[in-house]
């Protein structure tokens, strides 16, 4: 059994991974990035009359937005959801061919095609069983995120296989997320809220916040406007409002417009699926179509009220819907307040905004200054660092090998180092294969590479190339290494395939002092641990993108390629060699200044 990842390794987004059991392959969600590179996962190379089955979490449109596409290029096969999910992803999916198609781009995929996955969904409760295919079976796991949403669970002849999909914290609408699953050997692990100082306030002071500030906008006369995803935060968001309105904390009128409607439509059917608290709730009426919640039939006239009131519209990173035309009119005002509620994505317009942005471009190519008061609040549904840390905690026994994916670099590096204290965590790559067993696919024997010895430099500078057809700069870097005779640093990424060189030298009684990038991924780490247990110094520096070798007073070399395996073969690098002794002295004292700032790696035996 393997598993890559076709989205969401290293990024948040286009959430994809292929887990392929001798030849027959399953896709666990297939999402769709709203902002950044890369907006679809990877089918390039997937053979798609080999997918058994693929298998969703949730509804977001990161995780579900790209599912009909599989049906487009002739998938047939069963596509497994909860039933709430099911009725949740045909509108997101319906939602986003809309957006596409007035936007002027070519969707990826028709209503036809989303006809088609209907036809072939299979609906699962919680806790419910059932065989998939063959030995495999699938169980979901209530997630704790939003309606609907589950953990999979694939029981394999090499093991059970646990993906958390989004996994939720103190949602006010949602039961919690289940833990302690048992016999899990293998977890795929979200990283949303990875760092260590993710951490989520609690639920009434995070609520206590955002009642003050629609207090003090009200103050000013000012307008308060919320954008919320149509799933999970909208309808948090409004029963937040809900219970304040009824304690006579706030009195303005609340509309509610957008996507967010149709979803109450269909969180309407489901209240079992709700917590105790939300479900009582429905004994009397929907809390969703409350008095207290004003439909907008004509949304010119509530830009233009004159008594202050609160908005709560789509889209919750401000990437489209009716928010971008309430922004537009509310901006200015010094009075009105943007209040943004869940987490806002790289290069989103809310990311924007929250990053200091004060002034944009309106589809009229008009300038609008933001004056407005803007603040983050966040409602999150999903685990924080500690959260994640304590989830991996609570299974009966540690997994064999924890993935991470859904998470920015940052996040990413910070929760392995927390969790690669349980037990053996890996940050997940795109695209590469992991055998589940937790090795690469593509890793060998570390071994001596064979290399050119190459003749001193004619010039004291020489710029230096590398294609996927040739292999300059590793011998020049393996010609730097085992030339050295009295002192060798090294900064930037390495792996195994040239660290037996190193050890050598340092043997031999050269000074060797290596700063790595991160120790994450199994390469590094394995380089990592060779150098340490051959007596090479050797630290840690996340800030350190930085790449050169200096080799004594001799030569140096800097350049854009990792000292890795496959950036040696696979990659266009360019590099520059030099024997200028002053620049070679500015790289030793830069080398030094890194090494001060960086810290002992830790690697769990």
């Amino acid at each position: 059994m393997k598993i890559r990842w076709l989205g969401a390794a290293g990024e948040v987004g286009r959430s994809c991974v292929e887990v392929n059991i001798d030849g027959r392959i399953f896709i666990l969600d297939c999402g769709v990035k709203i902002s950044g590179d890369g907006t679809y996962p990877d089918f390039s190379d997937v053979n798609i009359s080999a997918i058994e089955a693929v298998i969703i979490s949730h509804a977001h449109l990161d995780h579900c937005g790209y599912a009909p596409y599989l049906y487009s290029v002739g998938y047939n096969g069963p596509i497994y959801f909860t039933r709430p999910t099911l009725d949740l992803a045909l509108l997101i999916q319906k939602d986003y061919i809309k957006v596409q198609e007035l936007q002027g781009e070519k969707p990826p995929y028709y209503q036809e095609d989303i006809r088609k996955e209907l036809n072939h969904a299979v609906t699962l409760n919680y806790e419910e069983k059932i065989y998939i295919n063959g030995d495999i079976s699938l169980t979901f796991y209530d997630a704790g995120h939003i309606l609907g949403a589950a953990q999979i669970c694939l029981d394999t002849p090499y093991g059970r296989l646990l993906y958390t999909g989004d996994i939720g914290s103190d949602v006010k609408t949602m039961n919690p997320v289940k833990k302690g699953i048992p016999s899990v050997d293998f977890l795929i692990l979200e990283s949303t809220y990875g760092m260590k100082n993710d951490i989520h306030p609690p639920t009434k002071e995070r609520e206590k916040e955002l009642i003050q500030i629609i207090k003090e906008t009200k103050k000013k006369k000012g307008n308060v406007l919320i954008p919320v995803f149509a799933l999970g935060r909208g309808q948090d968001i409004m029963m937040i409002l809900k219970e304040a309105k009824e304690k006579g904390l706030i009195s303005q009128p609340i509309y509610v417009e957008g996507m967010l409607l149709r979803a109450n439509d269909i969180y309407d059917n489901y209240p079992d699926w709700l917590n105790k608290s939300m479900f009582n709730l429905f004994k009397h009426e929907s809390p969703f179509n409350s008095p207290m919640f004003r439909e907008v039939w004509n949304r010119k006239k509530i830009i233009q009220s004159s008594e202050p009131i609160i908005v709560v519209t789509t889209a919750g990173m401000m990437s489209g819907g009716p928010v971008i035309d309430y922004f537009k009119h509310w901006a200015p005002n010094k009075n009105n307040s943007l209040i943004l509620v869940g987490y806002q994505v790289e290069d989103t317009f809310g990311r924007q905004i929250l990053d200091g942005l004060r002034e944009f471009k309106d589809e009229e190519g008009d300038m609008k200054k933001i004056n407005c008061r803007v603040e983050w609040v966040e409602f999150s549904a999903h685990s924080d660092h500690s959260q994640l840390v304590d989830y991996v905690s609570s299974l009966d026994e540690p997994p064999k090998k924890v993935f991470l994916n859904h998470g920015d670099p940052k996040k990413l590096d910070e929760l392995w180092g927390s969790i690669d204290k349980i037990t053996e965590c890996i940050v997940a790559d795109p695209l590469v294969y992991y055998q589940l067993d937790g090795v690469l696919e593509a890793e060998i024997e570390s071994k001596k590479v064979i290399y050119e010895e190459l003749p001193p430099l004619e010039s004291p500078f020489e710029v230096i190339f590398t294609t996927p057809q040739d292999k300059i700069i590793k011998d020049r870097s393996i010609n730097l290494i085992v030339k050295s005779q009295n002192e060798l640093l090294i900064a930037g990424y390495l792996d195994d395939s040239i660290v037996s060189f190193i050890v050598d030298v340092a043997k031999k009684g050269t000074k060797v002092k290596a700063i790595f990038r991160h120790i994450t991924r199994p390469g590094n780490k394995k380089a990592f641990k060779i150098l340490k247990s051959g007596g090479v110094e050797a630290r840690v520096n996340r800030e350190c993108h930085a790449r050169f070798i200096v080799s004594d007073d001799r030569e140096a070399m800097v350049s854009s390629a990792d000292l890795t395996r496959d950036s040696f073969y696979d990659h266009f690098e360019a590099g520059i060699v030099t024997s200028d002794k002053k620049t070679i002295n500015k790289l030793r004292d830069f080398f030094y200044k890194m090494w001060d700032q960086s810290i002992e790696g830790y690697i769990k035996n």
